[in-house]
C-alpha cells in the first residue's frame, strides 16, 4: 500500500532508500555552447495561442486578469521519488533526445530538493489564467525535474544558460502554451545542486526498474498485448533468474540501424517509467517513456543469455489483451467517467468521476478473443452497451456487451472493435464497480474503521472535541468526501461520542490555523487518516491511523473490513507502529 502523506506516518515509515543514476547515451556528453531563448515574455506563437484561445465566433476578448503564482513546491515527506533528466545537448521536446536519467528515492535527497525549490521564492505573473502563452517546445531545456507523489507529478525545467528562470511544464503535449514561468536570482542554487547529481557515477539504464520488473509483449498490428502478470510464479521466477543475468553491450543510434519491427515490441516497467524495446537491424533500441513530456533513447546489442527469447516465448502464448489500454495498466494517471441513468427524463444521465479506483484493477482483466480485432469507423457505437470513458494522456471511451468490446481513442482516427471472452463475467464486474456505494454505506464502513481504532487505541481520542478525517482516495474539496464525514459524525454520535468532523489532511489543519507544533500539534482534536483499497463494494482493506499532537501517533497497516449479515465487520491488524 501506499505511504501516507501526513508527518504522522513519515515519522513512522521513513527507510534508508538510495539513488540511483543511468546513462541514456553513449554520446557526447560536452557542455551546451547555444543558450536557450529566455521566457521573460510572451512570443509571437504565444500570442496567437493566447487569441486562438479566446476567439470565439470570430470575436476576441481576453481577460485583463494579472495574477502572481508563488512558487509552491510539494514538502519533502510528500514526494514518493524524483526523475531527474538531464540534457547535456539540450531538447526542445520536438523528437527523441539522448541524454541521462537519475532516480532519486532517499529522503535526504528529496528533502535537500524541495527546500532549495522553496527557498527560491520564486513567482510568476501571468495575465491568463487558462493560457499563458509559453511552452517548454520554444525552449532548450537542460535539466528537468519530476517530483512524484501518489496523487500529482510537478515538472520543473531549467533552460540551457540561463540562471534565473524555471519553467514548470503543465501538459505532456507540447503546443499548448500552458506552462508558466517561474524567475527569482535564487533559481542558481536549484541548478547546482542538479549539476552536482547529473555529475555522479553513472548506472546502467534498467537500474529505473526493480529487479523482478512488469514485461509486456505488445502487438500494435494485432491491437493487442500480453504481460508476465498472467503467468504462473513459477513462469516469472524463471523469467526474473535470466533478466538479472542478461548482458548487453551500449552501441550507438547510428550503429543500431533501421528498426525491424517498429509494430512488435517489449516494454518493462516496474511504475516509476517504462523501457521500451524495439528490435532493430543491428541491435535493440530502448527508449525510457513515462506519464511526462520527458523521453530518451538509447541502444544496445544483446549477449547470448536466453533472457529475450525466453520471454518472448512465454508470453506469445497468454491471453490477450487490448493494446491501448496496457499504459493505463502499467501507471499512466487516470480518471474514469461513468455517464449513469438519473431517471429523470432530460437530462438522461449524470456524471460521476468517484469509480477511477475501482475500475483501474479490472482493465487488466479484459481479455479478447485471438484474432478479433477489427478496425472501426470513429462514430460505430454498440447497441445496448454499458459505457464509460477514462481520461488519460489519451482519452478513451470503452463500451462492452455480453460478447463485444469496443474502444475509441481521442487521438487515433479509428475504433477498435474485439470479441470478448468471458464477456458475460467482465461486463457483471465492471457494472458492479460502476455502480458505488452510496455516501451512507461509505460512511458505515469508515465509522467501524474508527470505532475499532477507538477501542485498540482510546488515549488519542481522549478528551477531544474535534476529528478530522483524510480519506486518502477520495478527491480532495469533493461535496462527496464531505458529506460522507458529515455522516461519520451522525454515526458517532449515534454511538455517544460528540465530535466534530472535518474532511481534510494535514495540510489543511495548518491553513485552519488548528494545529501548531509550538504547543504541542492539534490541540483540540484528533487526525485519523485512512488509506483504504476497496477488493468490492463488500470487502475493502486499509492502513488506519492517528494522531493527536507532534508526538503522539499510532497506525495500524493491515486491517480489513467485510460486509457481513447487515454490517461491517473488522479484523484488525496485527501489526502497531507508534512514534
Amino acid at each position: 500500500m501506499k505511504k501516507f502523506l501526513s508527518i504522522l506516518f513519515c515519522a513512522v515509515l521513513l527507510t534508508t532508500c538510495f539513488t540511483k543514476g543511468f546513462s541514456l547515451s553513449a554520446a557526447n556528453t560536452s557542455a551546451v555552447s547555444q543558450q536557450s531563448a529566455i521566457p521573460d515574455h510572451v512570443n509571437l506563437k504565444g500570442e496567437n495561442a493566447i487569441k486562438d484561445f479566446y476567439t470565439k465566433d470570430g470575436e476576441t476578448l481576453i481577460p485583463a486578469i494579472a495574477a502572481i503564482y508563488p512558487m509552491d513546491c510539494p514538502s519533502a515527506e510528500n514526494v514518493d521519488y524524483i526523475l531527474l533528466y538531464h540534457y547535456p545537448n539540450g531538447t526542445n521536446y520536438k523528437g527523441n533526445a539522448s541524454g541521462q536519467v537519475f532516480l532519486i528515492e532517499d529522503s535526504q535527497t528529496i528533502e535537500q530538493i524541495c527546500q532549495t525549490l522553496s527557498k527560491t521564492n520564486a513567482e510568476c505573473t501571468t495575465s491568463r489564467p487558462d493560457i499563458t502563452g509559453y511552452d517548454i517546445s520554444d525552449y532548450k531545456t537542460e535539466f528537468s525535474l519530476e517530483l512524484h507523489s501518489n496523487k500529482s507529478t510537478q515538472i520543473w525545467n531549467s533552460l540551457v544558460g540561463v540562471e534565473n528562470y524555471l519553467l514548470r511544464v503543465q501538459d505532456k503535449k507540447i503546443g499548448n502554451y500552458t506552462d508558466l514561468p517561474f524567475t527569482s536570482s535564487k533559481i542558481s542554487s536549484v541548478i547546482s545542486i542538479l549539476e552536482k547529481l547529473s555529475n555522479q557515477s553513472n548506472h546502467d539504464l534498467f537500474s529505473v526498474l526493480d529487479e523482478e520488473p512488469c514485461i509486456y509483449r505488445v502487438d500494435k498490428t494485432a491491437h493487442v498485448y500480453t504481460t508476465t502478470d498472467d503467468l504462473s510464479k513459477e513462469q516469472r521466477d524463471n523469467i526474473y533468474k535470466e533478466y538479472q543475468t542478461w548482458s548487453y553491450t551500449p552501441i550507438s543510434l547510428k550503429d543500431a540501424g533501421e528498426l525491424t519491427q517498429p509494430n512488435q515490441y517489449l516494454a518493462l516497467s516496474s511504475g516509476k517509467g517504462r523501457i521500451v524495446m524495439n528490435q532493430a537491424q543491428n541491435g535493440i533500441v530502448l527508449t525510457l517513456e513515462g506519464n511526462s513530456i520527458n523521453s530518451i533513447q538509447e541502444s544496445i546489442q544483446s549477449g547470448r543469455n536466453s533472457f529475450l527469447n525466453s520471454t518472448e516465448k512465454a508470453l506469445s502464448t497468454l491471453p490477450q489483451h487490448p493494446s491501448w489500454l496496457y499504459k493505463l495498466v502499467d501507471s499512466a494517471p487516470m480518471q474514469v467517467v461513468y455517464y449513469k441513468p438519473t431517471g429523470i427524463k432530460n437530462p438522461a444521465t449524470v456524471s460521476d468521476t468517484s469509480r477511477t479506483r475501482f475500475i483501474k484493477p479490472l482493465l487488466h482483466d479484459i481479455v479478447v478473443k485471438s484474432g478479433s480485432f477489427q478496425r472501426v469507423k470513429k462514430d460505430y457505437t454498440l447497441s445496448d452497451a454499458l459505457t464509460f470513458s477514462i481520461l488519460s494522456t489519451s482519452d478513451y471511451t470503452i463500451s462492452m456487451t455480453d460478447t463485444q468490446l469496443l474502444i475509441h481513442n481521442d487521438s487515433v482516427s479509428y475504433g477498435a472493435l474485439y470479441q470478448l471472452e468471458n464477456g458475460k463475467q467482465t461486463k457483471a464486474a465492471f457494472e458492479k464497480a460502476l455502480n458505488p456505494l452510496d455516501e451512507k454505506q461509505y460512511a458505515d464502513a469508515y465509522t467501524q474503521m474508527i470505532l475499532q481504532l477507538i477501542k485498540d487505541d482510546g488515549f488519542y481520542f481522549e478528551d477531544r472535541t474535534e476529528m478530522t478525517i483524510d480519506l486518502q482516495n477520495f478527491p480532495e474539496n469533493s461535496s462527496f468526501r464531505d458529506n460522507v464525514c458529515k455522516q461519520i459524525q451522525q454515526n458517532l454520535a449515534k454511538k455517544g461520542y460528540s465530535f466534530t468532523v472535518y474532511a481534510g489532511d494535514f495540510d489543511q489543519l495548518i491553513e485552519r490555523g488548528v494545529w501548531d507544533e509550538d504547543v504541542g500539534g492539534y490541540q483540540n482534536g484528533v487526525l485519523v487518516e485512512i488509506d483504504d483499497k476497496w477488493n468490492s463494494n463488500t470487502s475493502v482493506s486499509y492502513i488506519i491511523g492517528a494522531t493527536a499532537g507532534n508526538l503522539a501517533a499510532v497506525y495500524y497497516p493491515e486491517n480489513q473490513a467485510v460486509f457481513q449479515n447487515g454490517s461491517w465487520q473488522i479484523t484488525p491488524s496485527e501489526v502497531v507502529a507508534m512514534a
